[in-house]
């Protein structure tokens, strides 16, 4: 997990992306049919352990060094 304007390392991709700006829209919208291959897709594309909803597995997460800066930032060691 990065902040906004991290470059992530490694093979992930960015979801954070900017669609309004100044109040006004600045992206396209898609059509329903897309919007629900793009997410089959994406949801084939986790770990079957993931996928199972009866009893999931786990799905690693790692924070970037720019958030575990900002955490001790403003926890200091109490934020572990």
């Amino acid at each position: 997990m990065t902040r906004a304007g991290d470059v992530p390392e490694g093979d992930v991709e960015v979801l954070l992306r900017k669609v309004m700006s100044d109040g006004k829209i600045v992206v396209g919208f898609y059509d329903i049919a897309r919007l629900q291959a793009r997410c089959r897709e994406q949801v084939m594309l986790l770990p079957d352990g993931v996928r199972d909803l009866a009893r999931p597995g786990d799905y690693p997460v790692s924070f970037s060094e720019s958030i575990e800066a900002l955490r001790r930032e403003v926890f200091g060691d109490q934020g572990r």
